[in-house]
């Protein structure tokens, strides 16, 4: 078999070594431990309190726990960018799967003595490979996915990281309500397995509106606007949904991705030719932004599919709940967007 031999810039790929100063790189590798290792060496077991971080630099390896969980990872893999089932007691133990594998062990000790609070908190946080509460593993495949959607890829990776990890899982069967129309709104839901319908209950009876699949998602706006729910979602077939707490929610997908503007700097989004699209509620007896497009937050979602992915957007808003909502839409299916107050509209507005 090949053996590994590890440099520094290799322990630089990895989180969070690849923060630390060279001379600090260099004195974590004085202490770190290379292992060339077979096909079902045991590299830990469930429950280890060992003071090691591991990390897989080359092969592949079975991660199972007694709960049934189970998730192979591999050195080539986005997630092999983490430490593997960092959380001490390990929640997992980890078998060698392909001939032979390569990892290091770094005493955690050591790294820690060199990150902020902050980067320590981001580091006990950092196991990509699993979810360490009772959400299980979440599936390679699926995540990949889901950081190819619109609104995932203008989270930076440090936000992507943080929010899997404090997503709950929860098993639906066909026919059960995920959320019901005005219920009040404490969750955001991302689908991982199933397909729902979306429906709204008026005067008309019950409309559908639309169908959702895997990757895709809903709730953001009543926890937006701090509204009741506006439709019900129901699940087509046996389903399992990925949600997240209103306060996770805002943390990690609503404050990265929405930008408020000052005065000036939308005058200078103006003049370089952003699309003005105006939501005000009664923007129609207002004088109004020239060639402003006139579309109310429940038109948004139609209107976003027929817009120009490659432009920007003025998003000109009554207050801030509205404008949360729009600017998250425009997010969401991949639009670059900026906000722009009712009070600093009346300011520019010709």
């Amino acid at each position: 078999m090949d053996f590994m031999i590890i440099s520094p810039a290799i322990l630089k790929k990895y989180f969070p070594l690849n923060t630390l100063q060279e001379d600090e790189l260099n004195l974590v590798m004085g202490k770190t431990r290379v292992e060339n290792v077979q096909k079902r060496s045991i590299i830990f077991e469930q429950g280890s309190d060992d003071e090691d971080t591991i990390y897989l630099v080359s092969g592949s390896i079975q991660l199972e726990s007694t709960q049934g969980a189970s998730h192979l990872l591999d050195a080539e893999s986005e997630q092999a960018f983490f430490p593997i089932a960092n959380i001490k007691p390990r929640k997992f133990s980890a078998t060698v799967n392909s001939d032979n594998a390569a990892i290091v062990k770094i005493p955690t000790a050591l790294i820690n003595s060199f990150l902020s609070k902050g980067d320590k908190d981001k580091f006990l946080k950092s196991s990509f490979s699993s979810v360490e509460n009772e959400t299980g593993v979440l599936d390679s495949d699926w995540m990949m996915a889901m950081k190819q959607t619109p609104l995932f890829q203008k989270l930076d990776e440090e936000y992507i990281a943080q929010l899997f990890q404090v997503m709950e899982k929860k098993h639906y069967k066909a026919g059960e309500a995920v959320v019901r129309q005005g219920e009040l709104g404490e969750f955001f839901y991302l689908i991982k397995e199933g397909n729902c319908q979306v429906s709204r209950n008026d005067d008309a009876g019950d409309n559908v509106l639309a169908e959702l699949e895997p990757t895709e998602s809903f709730g953001e706006e009543a926890l937006l606007a701090h509204t009741p729910r506006n439709a019900t979602v129901t699940m087509l077939n046996d389903g399992i949904l990925m949600r997240i707490s209103r306060d996770d929610f805002d943390r990690f997908m609503f404050q990265p991705v929405v930008h408020w503007l000052k005065l000036t700097e939308a005058v200078r989004l103006c003049k370089e030719g952003a699309i003005q699209i105006d939501v005000r509620k009664d923007s129609e007896k207002r004088k109004s932004f020239r060639d402003a497009i006139k579309a109310p937050i429940h038109q948004l979602r139609d209107l976003i599919k027929e817009l120009d992915k490659d432009k920007n957007y003025l998003l000109i808003c009554d207050n801030s709940n509205q404008g949360a909502v729009a600017s998250y839409l425009f997010s969401k299916f991949g639009l670059e967007n900026y906000i722009l107050s009712s009070e600093n509209a009346s300011k520019v507005e010709n």
